[in-house]
């Protein structure tokens, strides 16, 4: 429902399952499910509402001992990018693609640099921006990457550049937008 743009249908499946999560006392389960929410409060605009699911599911993750929370950092990032808290985003998205690379987590760098990608196109930073071009287009050859998330990502990008009239590292970025989509 997500990948398709149905935010309604996308709410209701988040919240019955974590519903379900909640019943079997699954706190794994349940900040997944708030993540999710988080990405529809995105895709919303409702950034803070977004931010809150975020921070809650990361409170979760950490208590259960679920590991480093990277899908859920991703997003804390892509809405910070939203709310123009953009060095911090950065910084965390940077924290995510080192451990991604260092665990060999070639998908979820190519969403870090996707999303890093976004950043350098709203603050003006083209050398990064040609860094991150490079790696999101070697990671989706690599593994055959295909994921909304990174398609919005580089699709804000394309639209960000041409308004910096950039309009070459536009077209690039909305050829790997295309590609996911």
């Amino acid at each position: 429902a997500l990948s398709r743009r149905s935010l309604a249908t996308a709410t209701d499946r988040f919240q019955a399952a974590m519903s379900l999560f909640g019943d079997l006392d699954a706190q794994h389960g349940i900040a997944e499910c708030l993540v999710g929410l988080a990405v529809v409060a995105r895709l919303r605009g409702d950034h803070s509402v977004a931010l809150t699911w975020c921070e809650r599911a990361l409170m979760l993750q950490r208590k259960s001992g679920t590991g480093d929370a990277v899908f859920t950092r991703l997003e804390m990032a892509r809405v910070r990018i939203a709310l123009g808290e953009i060095e911090e985003a950065q910084i965390e998205l940077i924290s995510v693609a080192e451990a991604a690379a260092e665990h060999g987590q070639r998908t979820v760098l190519a969403q870090a640099h996707a999303a890093l990608l976004l950043a350098a196109s709203l603050t003006g930073q083209w050398d990064d921006w040609d860094v991150h071009l490079a790696e999101v287009q070697r990671l989706t050859v690599a593994t055959g990457l295909v994921e909304a998330s990174l398609a919005d990502a580089a699709q804000d990008a394309a639209v960000a550049a041409v308004a910096a009239d950039q309009r070459d590292r536009a077209r690039d970025a909305l050829e790997i937008a295309l590609g996911q989509w």
